[in-house]
């Protein structure tokens, strides 16, 4: 199949950015970028409204970085929270996808599209979440999420064992350090005998 050349009238993600000459299969020029008047066929009078384009462009993204630093600002500020529905032993009744926090950040007024979320795989434990955001012109944000259980005998049971996870652990490198001084003084004992 061959390409077309299209100069991009907007920005398309995946594809490029306003003022750019771009190549695309003729289905995806004929049904998705020339029907919402996303591109036009690059010729020879196409070509001259590129520099035009490209300057519209540039302003553009200094507006739109300017925008994603304060919306990153205020993201980095604001912790999330989210309840879900677990068993008893913390695991969730289904995930907490990109969506999910796309829909979480649109009810504090931080409008971030899905794509811009970069999740690898929805989250399905109950805990804190550091995730991180691609926001326009690749300026990044960091997100603190956590996710706690609905019901409240459900969340002071995970917090117990939490807890108990954190003397399990204190104990096991207090065993380690005595471990570590033991074989040290045999050690010493063994050269000071040679």
């Amino acid at each position: 199949m061959k390409k077309e050349k299209l100069l991009l009238m907007e920005d398309v993600y995946g594809l490029g950015k306003k003022g750019q000459i771009v190549q695309a299969k003729p289905g995806y020029f004929r049904n998705f970028l020339w029907p919402k008047k996303k591109a036009i066929i690059a010729d020879a009078n196409t070509l001259r409204m590129q520099e035009k384009l490209q300057k519209e462009r540039e302003e553009k993204a200094k507006e739109d970085r300017k925008l994603s630093q304060g919306i990153a600002e205020k993201l980095t500020q604001i912790d999330f929270a989210i309840s879900v529905k677990t068993d008893p032993e913390g695991k969730m009744y289904g995930s907490v996808s990109a969506t999910d926090i796309v829909a979480l950040l649109s009810e504090k007024d931080m409008p971030v599209e899905r794509h811009c979320v970069k999740l690898g795989k929805p989250i399905k434990q109950v805990g804190s979440y550091r995730i991180t955001l691609l926001l326009k012109e690749e300026v990044t944000a960091i997100v603190k999420l956590t996710i706690s259980p609905e019901d409240a005998a459900i969340k002071e049971a995970l917090e117990k064992r939490a807890l108990e996870r954190e003397e399990q652990q204190k104990a096991a490198e207090k065993a380690s350090e005595e471990v570590e001084t033991t074989s040290a003084e045999e050690t010493s004992e063994d050269s000071e005998e040679s």
